[in-house]
């Protein structure tokens, strides 16, 4: 498996630590993995096959559990940072959903997207707790990637009507301007994530995406994280606004630091 310099040295960090506290858990209890990183049982598993059938959700459980709580159980995934160790992230994140039947449960709720999507509102990339660690930091900056890449699902999109798009498009909007304000944080897969879910909502509108974006140069920047011109933003934020027009939403003190000041880079 091929993976990208920043991420592989991340993932071997966090399974160090723990991937139990990765995400937060909700005080309600639920379902949660019985064989995880860092312990006796793991260490046992002979190989990714092994692992992988290690991390499924019981038959009986998945009707138990209600939309929500199943988005809670999918971000804990024991093997979910894997989607981060690919190079290119659409591949990590199509073997994550057909590995794991949790994710392909959700994708057959006809509840999944907006319940997915009101999660995503209530996350603030700048809600950041000045007495959190840099893991901690770093956890909550992967949250909100995880959500986004979610979002760029054909199937999660297709359950989404014309003004539901629109609307997630202005949240990605803002989301965009609030990751824009903590760069150090949201600077690598932050900022990937979130361009790949603009463009892959766009899709989902049947906008003319090669007539609008140059994506030669979009692909390597939206799955891979290689930068080959900064006119991507532009031209992605172009399409943004004429997809939305009348219904652009206004953003107070609409930060672009990143687009601005990121680097021409020849790899992630």
């Amino acid at each position: 498996m091929k993976k990208s310099k920043h991420f592989k040295l991340l993932i071997v960090a966090v399974l160090l630590i723990t991937c139990n506290s990765l995400f937060a858990q909700d005080s309600e209890a639920i379902w949660d993995f019985p064989v995880k990183p860092g312990t006796a049982e793991w260490k046992s598993l002979k190989n990714s096959y092994e692992k992988i059938n290690a991390c499924q959700i019981p038959d009986d459980v998945i009707p138990a559990l209600s939309t929500e709580q199943l988005i809670e159980v999918c971000f804990r995934y024991p093997l979910l940072l894997d989607i981060m160790a690919f190079n290119n992230i659409l591949t990590g994140f199509d073997k994550y959903s057909r590995n794991f039947n949790g994710f392909r449960e959700l994708i057959k709720r006809s509840d999944a997207a907006l319940v997915l999507i009101q999660k995503y509102k209530e996350e603030n990339p700048l809600a950041i707790d000045k007495e959190w660690s840099s893991y901690e930091m770093c956890n909550y900056a992967i949250r909100i990637s995880m959500m986004e890449l979610f979002l760029c699902n054909k199937q999660m999109l297709s359950k989404l009507d014309h003004i539901e798009r629109k609307d997630l498009m202005n949240e990605y909007r803002l989301k965009k301007s609030q990751k824009n304000n903590r760069i150090e944080l949201y600077q690598h897969k932050g900022f990937q994530t979130i361009y790949l879910a603009i463009v892959k909502l766009l899709e989902s509108e049947n906008v003319d995406l090669i007539q609008n974006i140059n994506m030669d140069i979009a692909m390597p920047y939206i799955t891979t994280g290689i930068l080959i011109s900064k006119d991507v933003f532009k031209e992605i934020n172009n399409a943004v606004n004429n997809y939305l027009l009348n219904d652009l939403k206004p953003i107070s003190e609409e930060s672009t630091d990143f687009e601005v000041n990121i680097q021409v880079r020849g790899g992630s």
